[in-house]
């Protein structure tokens, strides 16, 4: 369930990038879900490999904004090269399963 919310916001931003039309609420999805995944949720996975993709994602995410996003399509192009890598690497991330229950 996470990592499928993960793959809908990721995949979004990534047509995002590669169509040239950024959206706010697209970038702010994806740095939200970063956020909820350390307040909340890292500490019910314990998954390394989609533990690594989490910080992958929160440094592509650290080196943006949307309006850079939005100005610049050299920016656009390599975050969304980055970003179809970090989505390849979440479908191979075998069955997650949970510690305990989520509320999500």
């Amino acid at each position: 369930m996470i990592g499928n919310l993960l793959y809908k916001r990721v995949k979004t931003l990534e047509t995002q990038c590669e169509s040239g039309s950024v959206n706010a609420a697209t970038v702010q999805s994806v740095e939200n879900f970063i956020t909820k995944w350390e307040d909340l949720w890292e500490g019910h996975v314990d998954q390394i490999k989609f533990k690594n993709i989490i910080n992958s994602l929160r440094r592509e995410m650290k080196k943006t904004s949307t309006e850079v996003l939005k100005d610049n399509e050299q920016v656009r192009t390599k975050l969304g090269n980055k970003l179809g890598k970090i989505i390849d690497r979440i479908q191979n991330v075998p069955n997650l399963e949970l510690k305990r229950r989520l509320d999500i």
